[in-house]
């Protein structure tokens, strides 16, 4: 595990990245998202339940070109530290 941990690191500094999106699949049953400060943290994981491929959704046209992803945070992502943090994490990495 430190080894991919080192790899990824590796690799987010070659390309001057400060954030990275790990995703890992466990037994092939689970498949977990990581999001990184690089290279020293902090980290998050979370549990994918749900994955849907673009041919699935069956788009039209090219309503996505151009466009920026919309976050929007509850006010209770305001109150605690572990959630500001989380917060904070989500909004520089998107």
């Amino acid at each position: 595990d430190q080894i991919e941990l080192g790899l990824r690191i590796e690799v987010a500094e070659m390309k001057n990245c400060n954030n990275c999106i790990f995703f890992e699949a466990r037994k092939g049953k689970d498949l977990y998202m990581w999001m990184s400060r690089i290279p020293s943290g902090p980290s998050v994981k979370f549990l994918v339940e749900n994955l849907h491929t673009m041919s699935e959704l069956k788009l039209t046209g090219n309503c996505l070109k151009g466009s920026r992803p919309l976050l929007l945070f509850d006010k209770n992502f305001d109150e605690s530290p572990a959630f500001r943090l989380l917060k904070e994490m989500l909004t520089q990495v998107l």
